[in-house]
């Protein structure tokens, strides 16, 4: 078969009677490579320290880096090696995990653009009679082009009408994606103040550089994670700090509020 389009998370092939959708195992196997040596030096780091405390800290990360490993190899691998979805020429159905969809049953496949947390996202999104899903999900725009050629190219197998939509607003086809970032934030600051709330407590972070008699504590910071995934829903970009055009004054404070109020509210002194 021929590669038709092939990058970080997605390789497409075709024949003379089948194009097929796969994931790519490129990108779970350079976190899992990652992930994995960073966990297991922060443990023996963490059994050779003297400060008990610091200690507890690095084991903390050691182990929760360990559980995403655990995480990605179990769910995330699998699925990624298993999943694909087949597009028949012959039998003009096409197939996706156990389902199997006539072509006469799907309306159109729609390139979309949105914002997420401050990036733009492409998706190739498959409407049909019972609803959408993602075709190619979660590309940098900079694969624009090829994958509204690609929308086009699928189209043509599928539906006569075809109409490329591109959306940008929240108010868009594909605005539960966009969501995406900000509830990822939620759930990561939740699990971020549970876990270091039962293993590390009472951890204060103060500055190395110099003799200090105040800290932070850390273990809320995971609540503040979670207000900034409120307000990325709420669309007050919090995290993202970097974009070109800040129009808007109250954007600039609503990020200094966020910031500061950890600090004044996680102050602790150091005996």
């Amino acid at each position: 078969m021929e590669v038709i389009f092939k990058s970080p998370d997605v390789i497409i092939e075709e024949d003379e009677k089948t194009l097929i959708i796969r994931r790519s195992l490129r990108t779970v196997l350079i976190l899992l490579a990652i992930i994995i040596p960073v966990s297991v030096m922060l443990y023996i780091i963490s059994e050779s320290i003297g400060n008990e405390a610091y200690a507890s800290a690095i084991k903390w990360v050691s182990y929760t880096l360990a559980t995403l490993a655990v995480f990605i190899s179990v769910i995330a691998l699998p699925v990624s090696f298993f999943r694909k979805i087949v597009i028949s020429k012959d039998t003009r159905r096409m197939k996706h995990g156990s389902r199997e969809i006539p072509f006469s049953e799907i309306k159109s496949v729609k390139p979309e653009i949105i914002n997420l947390m401050g990036n733009k996202i492409i998706n190739v999104t498959l409407h049909h009679s019972e609803g959408k899903f993602y075709l190619i999900p979660g590309h940098f725009i900079k694969y624009q082009k090829e994958l509204e050629n690609l929308s086009e190219k699928i189209s043509s197998l599928m539906v006569h009408d075809y109409n490329i939509q591109t959306t940008t607003s929240g108010h868009s086809a594909n605005a539960p994606l966009k969501s995406i970032g900000a509830l990822f934030l939620i759930i990561f600051g939740a699990i971020f103040s549970l876990s270091a709330y039962i293993m590390i407590p009472d951890l204060v972070l103060s500055p190395a550089f110099r003799d200090s008699y105040y800290g932070v504590l850390i273990w809320p910071l995971g609540i503040w994670v979670i207000l900034a995934g409120i307000l990325e829903l709420t669309k007050f970009p919090v995290i993202n700090i970097s974009r070109k055009k800040i129009k808007r004054l109250y954007l600039i404070a609503i990020k200094i509020i966020w910031i500061a109020s950890y600090f004044a509210i996680c102050r602790r002194s150091i005996n």
